[in-house]
């Protein structure tokens, strides 16, 4: 069960209601018939341990999203993409993001905002689709991986963790621009000051420290994949990566960035772990 906030809708009776709970079953159900709701927020009913908040993202996509090459993206196989990633994901790390991302309005513009203003994936909905790209790229370094490794429980690298870092990574840029026309982006001062790395290292605290049980060493490994660099610089305290976790999210994400520029189909429609549709 969740709530989904309402700015407006059709001819369902929910008209003078600004807040709704809906079961996931009838919500899928509604959309198949094409009942279609303006929804301006999402945000889990109290004890929902299993909420998923990619079950209900498609409430806030269009049905296609373009990307570089000539291929649009069908928003509802991306959403099932990213709700499966989302599921690999450990009781705690789930815990996390949810305690990070439901905070607000992050989601409902993670979901909304470009992944940067004049790069890759500058457009509308950017952000959720570079992200996807990140996480597909994981996954294949993942199965790529030693079977051997994998068959005796010691992987290369952390998968949850990894996805996390993944779903996360670029996920703050939410308070770093302004949008202000479809598709056109600027940055404010958060980001001149600050930037989106440093500001995830403070969604992250503040969730730790809200839970009280995320454990102190896999939060220290979850902020190191995603802030450390190339190389370190002592006095700034930035850190060289050190973990395989670093170095997995760092090719995951540049990989995506790369593809997008030299405008190649996305790793999600090549490994199809999307539907695509001519654009």
């Amino acid at each position: 069960m969740l709530f989904v906030n309402l700015a407006c809708s059709g001819a369902d009776g929910l008209g003078d209601h600004s807040v709704v709970k809906v079961v996931p079953s009838l919500w899928a159900r509604a959309v198949d018939d094409g009942k279609n709701c303006w929804v301006s927020g999402l945000s889990p009913a109290e004890g929902e341990p299993e909420y998923n908040p990619f079950d209900y993202a498609i409430a806030q996509l269009p049905s296609t999203l373009n990307q570089a090459a000539s291929t649009a993206i069908c928003a509802s196989s991306l959403c099932e993409f990213l709700s499966e990633a989302f599921r690999l994901l450990t009781p705690e790390d789930r815990s996390l993001y949810l305690g990070i991302m439901l905070q607000s309005n992050r989601f409902s513009r993670f979901l909304k905002y470009a992944a940067s203003t004049r790069s890759h994936h500058n457009g509308d909905h950017g952000l959720v689709l570079h992200t996807a790209e990140t996480v597909a790229n994981v996954l294949l370094g993942f199965l790529a991986a030693s079977p051997w490794q994998r068959s005796i429980g010691k992987p290369a690298f952390d998968l949850s963790l990894t996805l996390l870092a993944a779903l996360l990574h670029d996920a703050a840029k939410v308070d770093d621009y302004y949008r202000l026309a479809p598709d056109v982006y600027s940055t404010n001062l958060n980001c001149k000051l600050l930037g989106h790395e440093q500001t995830m290292l403070k969604w992250i605290a503040a969730a730790c420290s809200n839970s009280g049980n995320y454990p102190l060493k896999r939060e220290l490994q979850l902020e190191h994949a995603i802030c450390a660099v190339k190389r370190q610089h002592d006095q700034s305290g930035a850190r060289k990566r050190k973990t395989p976790e670093s170095f997995v999210l760092h090719e995951a994400d540049c990989a995506s960035a790369r593809a997008f520029d030299k405008g190649e189909k996305s790793v999600l429609l090549a490994h199809h772990f999307v539907r695509g549709e001519s654009a």
